[in-house]
């Protein structure tokens, strides 16, 4: 049979007596709380039966590797809880902001950005602290530094950082500056981490 990547995303429906308030600030904590119950209970016992190979879970998105159609087993875990799944397109899957790709050889990462992403930021001529107005691109330019992308995936990323900025008033030695020292300072901790494990 052959092997399926899927996004389950968990659309949480409590119902009756399992409601809770949208917006509640405990409500995404207690949403939480009981998908966490649910891993214990349920995938240990699916990655031993090879029901799901890998499975990997952020907030409300899971990532899953399966052999067999998974979905009908999660959502009748509970019937007051609902998952939707997206299936991999083309050999290719987002997950996150991440864009998951695989071949009989590889897998390659890169970098997604939805279709509805706009390319606006807090403007630099506005009225927010430097540290506000700079944020998007320091996480941007990290996000670039650590993600194990193709060569090609940073070129493509680095222009669409460069845009961006540009049509937010940041200059491009700016972010380039920014660029540079997300960078040195990346290299420094990556020497500290190396001398630590030294002593």
């Amino acid at each position: 049979m052959a092997t399926s990547v899927s996004i389950i995303s968990s659309l949480i429906y409590f119902l009756g007596s399992f409601s809770m308030a949208m917006g509640s600030p405990i409500s995404s904590t207690i949403a939480e709380i009981y998908l966490q119950y649910l891993e214990n209970i349920y995938r240990k016992h699916w990655i031993d039966s090879k029901e799901i190979l890998f499975y990997e879970h952020h907030v409300d998105d899971i990532l899953t590797l399966y052999e067999e159609m998974i979905l009908q087993k999660i959502n009748g875990v509970n019937k007051n809880l609902q998952f939707k799944m997206s299936t991999e397109a083309n050999n290719t899957i987002n997950y996150l902001y991440t864009l998951i790709h695989r071949d009989s050889n590889a897998t390659t990462i890169g970098i997604y950005r939805k279709q509805t992403e706009t390319d606006t930021v807090i403007h630099l001529a506005s009225n927010h602290p430097v540290e506000h107005e700079i944020s998007a691109f320091l996480y941007y330019i990290n996000r670039l530094a650590t993600l194990p992308i193709t060569e090609s995936s940073k070129q493509k990323e680095w222009k669409t950082v460069l845009a961006i900025a540009r049509n937010n008033g940041y200059p491009v030695s700016m972010t380039h500056g920014l660029k540079t020292k997300q960078t040195a300072r990346k290299n420094e901790n990556k020497i500290k981490h190396n001398n630590n494990k030294k002593q």
